[in-house]
């Protein structure tokens, strides 16, 4: 539709930006004061724009056929069960369940009715509370069955390296041995925090690289001693100013 302009300024055109204007009445005071009014509605401010209601609530009775502001649609879709009979669970794609639905991918057929429930199926292992993954045990036990043939934990022997060992190792095969140092006291009487090195070792190593280098270490656990954190600092310090000359 052509817009009719008639004997209106052109800043008097302008000066009314709620709606253009479209018809011959709105370049008269009457057409002007018209467009200069709210928007019938109860609570809206707006200035209005055609049927006495704003552009936004003219928009709404356009598309909705009311002026009201309409219900949000849920975009969660409702659940829906199988149709397979006999399957309760929910639906995943063409009415089927996810399992069903994987089978009918894979194989042309939904068959059976019955899903395997993964966790009604523990491991075979006694006091095992794992989830089977194949032959009926769980991933950890099915591991061990392949590598050592047997389900039980195999033993690990930490001094197999002999004095072939960092310093890492000479520790972890202590704790190994002879447990953490706070399951002992110090000679102190307080409970112990640390491993103290006892420097008598004849056979004494050091590290050449690495984070632990240069640092004195045993390869027998023998040589250690339960100690708290102020006697293991107090007795290091004592070592380490005995042998500057």
């Amino acid at each position: 539709m052509t817009q009719v302009w008639d004997d209106v300024g052109e800043a008097e055109r302008w000066w009314n930006t709620e709606r253009p204007l479209t018809r011959s009445l709105d370049s008269t005071e009457e057409g002007l004061a018209m467009k200069a009014t709210q928007c019938s509605l109860d609570g809206c401010e707006k200035a209005a724009a055609k049927r006495g209601w704003c552009s936004m609530h003219h928009w709404r009775w356009l598309t909705h056929g009311t002026t009201d502001l309409p219900p949000r649609k849920s975009r969660v879709k409702p659940k829906t069960p199988c149709s397979l009979d006999g399957c309760d669970l929910d639906s995943f794609a063409r009415g089927l369940c996810r399992a069903h639905y994987t089978r009918v991918i894979r194989t042309g057929e939904p068959g059976a009715a019955e899903v395997w429930d993964r966790a009604s199926k523990a491991c075979s292992v006694e006091n095992c509370d794992k989830l089977s993954r194949a032959k009926g045990l769980c991933f950890t036990h099915r591991s061990r069955l392949a590598r050592h043939g047997t389900t039980d934990a195999p033993t690990v022997n930490r001094s197999r390296k002999g004095a072939d060992i960092t310093y890492v190792g000479a520790h972890a095969r202590l704790k190994a041995q002879r447990g953490l140092a706070s399951a002992h006291l110090c000679k102190c009487g307080q409970p112990a925090k640390d491993w103290a090195y006892d420097h008598a070792d004849l056979a004494e190593l050091r590290q050449t690289s690495g984070r632990d280098a240069r640092k004195p270490y045993s390869a027998d656990p023998a040589h250690y001693i339960p100690m708290c954190r102020s006697c293991h600092k107090t007795f290091d310090w004592a070592v380490k100013k005995a042998s500057t000359p």
